[in-house]
Order: C-alpha cells, then structure tokens, then sequence
C-alpha cells in the first residue's frame, strides 16, 4: 500500500471556541445570545434545544435531574474532556461519573427550548454541509 487517506471528524460541540478576532464559533454565538444561559454541556441545554426541535416527543423536562460539574484532582472541570489547571485548559480523558451528578448532565437541560434547537440544527447543518461540500473538492490521501 503506498497511499493512506485522512479521515475527520467534525466537533459541533466546540461551542465557546474562539475563532481568530471574530469572537464566538457559530454554535457559540448562539448559544451565548441570550447570555449563555445553560451554556455548553453534555446533556444539558443545547442537546435539550435540539432533540426538543428534533424529537420534540422524546423531551420530557420535568424528568430533569441535577446538573453541573465537579472538581478534578482538585482542579475546574473544564468538560468531559479535561478540566482547567491554573487557568489553562488540559484536555485528558475523564471518566464522566467522577466528575458528574448521575444524570450526567453538565447544563441545566430544564433551559432547552425548540427555537434554539432549531437555530443550532439548522447551524450544524449549514457547517457539516459546506464542509463536506468544500472536503468532496480535495484529495485526502496522504503519503504513508
């Protein structure tokens, strides 16, 4: 074999990413247009405004369970994916029950609403599309 292609894999969830001097990622400006309110967060808002303009029947917030998030070693818990050590972000591998309430939510879910999920759908689906678009007009393949 003398050819190896490039695979991606596309983060929606990078939701208060910065991008250069233009402030919020697209997802982040939506989910921070109302002040942030259950901004980010495994199973909170945001998953909750989506399934709530996808599955809308599936969505039952009045079985919302405690959310938030619990130190690390001591530290901030930044996400799943790490946590903040003197006010840097770390990304290491966290299994989510030592730093989640059962429910496994980060965000208050109780704050999903169908019209962000249905802006934040709608976002995800332009992104992945022009992405997938422009990524059909490159050659992937990489020397080994």
């Amino acid at each position: 074999m003398d050819r190896a292609s490039a695979v991606t894999l596309i983060g929606q969830w990078r939701a208060n990413e910065r991008v250069g001097n233009n402030g919020a990622s697209p997802v982040g400006r939506i989910i921070l247009a109302d002040g942030g309110r259950g901004a980010g967060g495994y199973g909170g808002e945001p998953v909750g405004s989506m399934m709530s303009h996808v599955r809308p029947e599936l969505v039952d917030l009045e079985r919302a369970e405690d959310w938030g998030s619990l130190p690390y070693l001591g530290q901030t818990t930044a996400t799943l994916n790490g946590f903040t050590f003197q006010g840097h972000p770390v990304m290491l591998a966290i299994n989510m029950e030592e730093v989640t309430p059962p429910s496994g939510s980060l965000s208050d879910p109780r704050l999903a609403s169908r019209e962000r999920g249905e802006r934040l759908v709608a976002n995800a689906v332009e992104g992945l599309t022009a992405f997938v678009r422009w990524f059909k007009t490159t050659d992937p393949s990489v020397a080994p």
